[in-house]
């Protein structure tokens, strides 16, 4: 499918109904952003704001997606010939997606596993894993959240995010929601991780007459929003790729 076709096809189309790429976009509820990648041929329109911009530019979806106006003889065959395009670029993006994600997690657990040999060569005493680990700043940060988003009822659309991650999302709104779904989880496990931060601070403060829990329970506090951060920072990136 030739991208840049069909943007120039848009451009002569939109010039011959008099409207400026900003007026075009108004009435399709986008940004003239958009319009003028799809005019470059840098992207293409996705399926629900395609409809609307052939009505406004009286073609069909096949003569848009053909970059041309199409007689009857070759409707049919530009028709099918669209078709099959279609399924094998959505085909070829859902892979793409599939590898980009598979690669993304090696990069990171590849970085961690650097960060963490790099941490215990630098140490004295050599890095100890167990100091990391807090299971009730965890639970806090991954229970909380969830319970957060069944109330504001944004759980299925934050599992969403996931779902988009690996197979693309053909629905502008659908995708809105997702992401707006993660932009909600993102806040609420950095509230929990405040949360429990300030639990552990409470009890720090209640035994300061005992300088033997100073160091733990300073751990603790840490651990809070140390959490916090790293599953904010993966559901950042998750968000981003929808």
């Amino acid at each position: 499918m030739e991208q840049e076709k069909i943007g120039q096809f848009i451009a002569e189309l939109r010039k011959e109904k008099g409207l400026t790429q900003k007026k075009l976009a108004e009435q399709l509820n986008i940004t003239d952003k958009a319009v003028s990648k799809w005019e470059c041929g840098y992207s293409l329109p996705d399926n629900l704001v395609m409809l609307n911009l052939c009505d406004i530019l009286g073609i069909s979806v096949n003569e848009l997606l053909s970059g041309e106006r199409l007689s009857s003889t070759d409707y049919n065959k530009r028709a099918e010939e669209n078709i099959m395009t279609l399924i094998q670029e959505n085909n070829k993006s859902q892979k793409k997606s599939r590898q980009q994600l598979i690669s993304s997690v090696i990069a990171v657990l590849l970085l961690v596993v650097y960060f963490i040999w790099f941490v215990n060569r630098s140490t004295e005493n050599g890095l100890k894993v167990g100091y990391f680990v807090d299971l009730i700043s965890l639970n806090v940060d991954i229970i909380l959240p969830l319970i957060m988003l069944i109330l504001a009822k944004q759980l299925k659309p934050f599992l969403n995010v996931f779902k988009y991650n690996i197979h693309k999302c053909d629905n502008p709104d659908e995708a809105q929601k997702a992401r707006s779904a993660a932009s909600f989880a993102i806040k609420a496990v950095m509230l929990s991780g405040g949360i429990c931060s300030v639990i552990y601070f409470v009890n720090w403060m209640r035994c300061l007459d005992n300088a033997l829990y100073w160091g733990p329970n300073l751990a603790k506090i840490i651990l809070g929003l140390f959490y916090s951060f790293i599953i904010s920072g993966i559901l950042l990136i998750l968000k981003e790729r929808i």
